[in-house]
């Protein structure tokens, strides 16, 4: 993708959603779009979580499956998670540097875990996202989602909804002919990331105030068969949550080196800007 077309649509994303200005107070309990269900924290719970070690629960879902919900620190602050988890035009790029995921035998390491092709676009002023997953041990999977982000106050909200029609697919075209061919599509899928700084109730020191609390949600239809098969269903989402975190860290941990090589200068302009503006802040 060229540097231009980033651009766009990274601009394109913050500005249709209010993240062009973001908003640096925070509104615990506020009305979001996603309501993900709370987990009561043990001691141990948050433990885990300075440890760098994420909370993944299946919950009850609305398709038959479970849902899956994980919960994390990054080391790093919220506008830097916010623009990893946003950069919706690269999550199928390579980098030896990235963990490895997908099935046996495929050696690629994405930005994000099992991700064959992603595309975004823009179709009447609002944000789409065409994703191919290539999985473990099932057939692979494609499927469209309407992209909504809310990032007035903390906790920011990056959400989505499933669509029935590819949206976005033939805006370049699939280059994994065979694989789209092959895939299971899924029109059931909905959820969200919720991102925020350490709340103070989980702050162990002044550096919390810098590092970013996330919960990320999903509640989706598998599609075919994989939905009468709900012990590997669980399996796949366990894996996929758990690469999710990893990537979301590694990526994050050089995210000026991800701007410099995969960006045009103005966004890593606008980045540091963005950054040190929340740092003043919440220092």
């Amino acid at each position: 993708m060229s540097p231009a077309k980033a651009t766009l649509g990274l601009l394109l994303a913050l500005a249709a959603t209010g993240a062009a200005d973001l908003g640096f107070t925070s509104e615990p309990g506020r009305h979001l779009r996603v309501a993900i269900p709370a987990r009561n924290l043990t001691s141990g719970d948050i433990d885990d979580l300075h440890a760098g070690e994420p909370l993944l629960s299946l919950v009850p879902g609305t398709s038959g499956q479970r849902a899956g919900r994980i919960e994390f620190i990054l080391p790093f602050d919220p506008v830097t998670a916010l623009m990893v988890i946003t950069d919706h035009d690269h999550y199928d790029i390579t980098d030896p540097a990235y963990p490895r995921s997908g099935p046996p035998g495929d050696k690629r390491r994405t930005m994000m875990p099992y991700v064959a092709e992603a595309i975004a676009c823009t179709r009447g002023g609002e944000r789409y996202q065409y994703q191919l997953l290539h999985l473990p041990l099932v057939a692979p999977r494609k499927y469209a989602i309407h992209l909504q982000q809310d990032t007035r106050a903390f906790p920011w909200e990056a959400a989505w909804e499933g669509e029935r029609e590819l949206v976005c697919a033939d805006a370049e075209g699939p280059a994994h002919g065979e694989l789209f061919a092959a895939a299971v599509q899924i029109t059931k899928s909905r959820g969200a990331w919720h991102i925020q700084p350490v709340p103070p109730a989980l702050r162990r020191g002044p550096l919390d105030r810098v590092r970013t609390h996330v919960v990320y949600y999903v509640d989706a239809d598998p599609g075919g068969d994989l939905s009468r098969w709900t012990g590997i269903v669980d399996a796949a989402t366990r894996s996929a949550m758990r690469g999710l975190a990893d990537n979301v860290r590694v990526v994050g941990g050089t995210w000026e080196e991800h701007l410099r090589r995969h960006h045009p200068p103005a966004d890593l302009a606008r980045f540091r800007r963005l950054r040190a503006e929340y740092l003043t802040r919440a220092r």
